[in-house]
């Protein structure tokens, strides 16, 4: 069994991000309501000019399909002083997936990856 691998997602990739959004949140949280994801918006959050800093992680399996990712967006948050921090946001990975699958991803994802990128 290959295991999805993980990979560094661009805010060029996001048609592809915002499929598997609506596609699992809608499925997944269709009776109580779940966001409709647009380009546009998408955008907007891990676009502008802090694009650098957001760390956005893709799960592929093997032939390429996206099948899980996780957003840890770059924000400077306020603790008495202005300190740089990441928000993690829009964990999800396909329900499809084999249990060995799933977890492999859950546990990449669970990882600070933005702490390995950026130590500040």
């Amino acid at each position: 069994m290959t295991l999805p691998r993980e990979t560094t997602l661009t805010v060029s990739d996001i048609p592809e991000i915002r499929g598997l959004l609506d596609e699992i949140w809608a499925a997944t949280y269709g009776d109580a309501g779940s966001p409709v994801f647009t380009d546009d918006y998408l955008e907007w959050l891990y676009g502008g000019p802090m694009q650098d800093r957001h760390l956005l992680i893709g799960y592929r399996a093997t032939g390429g399909r996206l099948v899980g990712f996780r957003a840890f967006l770059f924000r400077q948050c306020i603790l008495g002083r202005p300190v740089p921090a990441y928000i993690s946001t829009h964990l999800t990975v396909r329900h499809d997936l084999g249990l060995a699958d799933r977890l492999a991803v859950l546990k990449g994802a669970g990882r600070p990856r933005c702490l390995e990128r950026f130590p500040d």
